[in-house]
């Protein structure tokens, strides 16, 4: 149905709208393409390309940390083989290309998945303009919650809504494709999500069941294609234990709680993202325009519900389920408008897709334009702290820290190993590593419990982000390092520090490059200053400042710079936890 129907009296306002979209679709995808790496995570991908290439194998232990002899075999393997394929393509592309090459891999990625998507929305004839809103949507929510297209979970993606197209195919009255079985093997050497491709052909089947309930011909047919789909994707190194190790991380609670990615919907919103919302709203416009298109259809409606609570569940699948129901969305919300010819409902849909149009420039506004990744596609990681740690030639074992473990592992292996990165290989080095980077204090054999696991790995130099990257607080370890003995601070900027032991292996450089407590403060004053001058409503800068005068005992001037970050940010829990101590060491005197 025509959109001047509903209000626009003419077809330019609906070709003006439909462009409009277009233009903002294409300038997220570009804002996707160009970004730097903020995953930290992709280097590590990008590494375990490289070996693999290297030595003509997949690893069967772990060559990039030094405590990969306490893992659990099968679990590591997991982790070391489940991307194998998606590592190599990503590593000949940055051979090859450089980072260019990732920028053009990113391109066709994204580029794949959007003709995918508007084939499948074009031949359910949904119009223009609401098939590039729901384009819109999907690909702010890419924007929010994948910013890194290179990523191996972006191809489960674009696999989930190539299955998708498939069972809509069968819901017209085609045929099963016969692409299903080596696509299912392709995705299970791509990326473990092809775990959630299993559950979506289950739901298939099970909504076979009904649709075809007098057809039981057709239904063994569709059946026998998803029984090959699950059967070929246990084609990979792993076979079956995907699916053990996703229902052992379900019940690991104390994992699952760690990584934010998930997150329930719920508690993500109330954690500092309202653009869940977006996800929200879309999910309830389904489940409307499902019921009220007069279309619905068990077919395609269970995989559909099954993604929905997943996403509702864990945050880190609200991309999934926008990317890859995207059209589905879109063919329920046509007929639900056919069928329901009212104003007021084809209007709200209109203003949503205007809403959308305002919320692109917004998002759009945060990107820094001037740093790509053409140009700094590590401004974000230690890059200097690790050329400091190179040109001194520091031995031994280091404490890294975790958000900077893939790109530690980038940079330095083979020469160096790591303690821990994202990948998160076993839970019991998580722990102690938490111990240490949180200076917890209780008791081991009569000593702190950081200092004497720090003795226990025989770590012999320190290399931290200055800020935790998730709250903007200093590291507690720094704090404690400064005031230990055993310890020495030789490098520090506006990203990370570097302490080594007096003592130890890097003796030499403690000697040589010692900074004294003071100073070493000062430089970190004299970075967020630098930072403020630039974006003065930095609110990290403000909070990392106010922490630095009150652990220097300037009370008053690190309350002025607490204030300052809460009111630009009053629900933010750290610094409301910040300003609570200030005031009782205030009290104290």
């Amino acid at each position: 149905m025509d959109i001047k129907k509903i209000g626009l009296s003419t077809a330019l306002p609906t070709r003006l709208l439909t462009v409009t979209l277009a233009i903002a679709c294409l300038a997220l995808a570009l804002a996707q393409i160009l970004q730097p790496i903020v995953q930290n995570d992709t280097w590590w991908h990008l590494k375990t390309g490289d070996w693999i290439i290297a030595n003509r194998s997949l690893p069967s232990s772990d060559p990039f940390t030094y405590s990969h002899h306490l893992t659990g075999d099968t679990q590591e393997r997991f982790l070391l083989t489940a991307y194998w394929v998606s590592q190599i393509v990503l590593s000949i592309a940055l051979k090859f290309g450089g980072f260019f090459g990732i920028a053009i891999y990113r391109a066709v990625v994204l580029g794949i998945l959007a003709v995918v998507l508007f084939q499948r929305l074009q031949r359910r004839g949904v119009q223009p303009w609401l098939s590039f809103t729901l384009l819109i949507s999907a690909s702010l929510c890419l924007f929010w919650f994948y910013p890194g297209l290179e990523r191996p979970q972006v191809l489960s993606f674009l696999f989930a809504s190539v299955l998708m197209g498939m069972v809509e195919e069968i819901r017209e009255g085609k045929g099963p494709s016969w692409l299903m079985p080596p696509m299912m093997t392709l995705w299970a050497n791509c990326h473990g999500g092809f775990i959630v491709g299993d559950l979506l052909l289950c739901a298939v089947v099970v909504g076979a069941a009904w649709t075809f309930r007098k057809d039981r011909q057709h239904f063994f047919k569709i059946s026998r294609w998803a029984a090959a789909g699950l059967c070929f994707s246990l084609c990979n190194p792993n076979g079956y234990f995907p699916f053990l190790s996703a229902f052992q991380l379900s019940l690991n609670r104390e994992l699952m709680d760690s990584i934010s990615e998930f997150k329930g919907s719920i508690e993500a919103f109330h954690s500092g993202y309202p653009q869940i919302a977006v996800f929200w709203v879309l999910l309830f416009l389904m489940l409307v325009a499902a019921v009220a298109s007069g279309r619905f259809s068990c077919l395609d409606f269970f995989p559909m519900m099954l993604s929905g609570a997943l996403a509702f569940r864990y945050c880190r699948n609200i991309a999934f389920f926008m990317v890859a129901m995207a059209p589905l969305s879109g063919y329920y919300l046509k007929h639900a408008m056919e069928r329901w010819a009212t104003r007021p409902v084809k209007a709200v849909l209109v203003l949503g897709a205007l809403a959308l149009i305002t919320v692109v420039p917004l998002t759009l506004s945060q990107v820094k334009w001037e740093e790509t990744i053409l140009n700094t596609p590590d401004k974000r990681y230690p890059s200097a702290a690790v050329d400091f740690l190179q040109r001194q030639e520091l031995k031994g074992a280091m404490l890294n820290d975790y958000d900077a473990g893939g790109y530690l592992i980038w940079k330095l292996s083979p020469d160096r190993k790591v303690l821990i990165d994202g990948r998160i290989i076993n839970l019991s080095i998580l722990r102690d590593y938490r111990t240490i980077q949180q200076a917890r204090t209780h008791l081991v054999n009569g000593r702190p419990a950081w200092s004497q696991l720090l003795d226990s790995y025989d770590i012999q130099y320190v290399i931290q982000y200055l800020q935790q990257p998730s709250t903007g607080e200093l590291q507690p370890l720094m704090r404690v390092l400064l005031n230990d003995p055993q310890w020495a601070p030789v490098y520090v900027d506006q990203i990370a520090y570097i302490f080594v032991r007096r003592d130890g292996l890097n003796a030499s450089v403690a000697q040589q490059f010692e900074i004294p407590p003071l100073l070493f403060c000062g430089r970190i004053l004299e970075s967020f200053d630098s930072i403020l001058h630039e974006h003065p409503t930095e609110v990290k800068a403000l909070l990392g400042r106010g922490e630095m005068f009150a652990y220097l005992g300037r009370i008053d001037e690190g309350k002025r710079n607490l204030d300052a970050a809460l009111r630009l940010s009053p629900k933010n829990m750290s610094i409301q936890s910040r300003m609570i101590q200030l005031r009782m060491l205030e009290r104290d005197g």
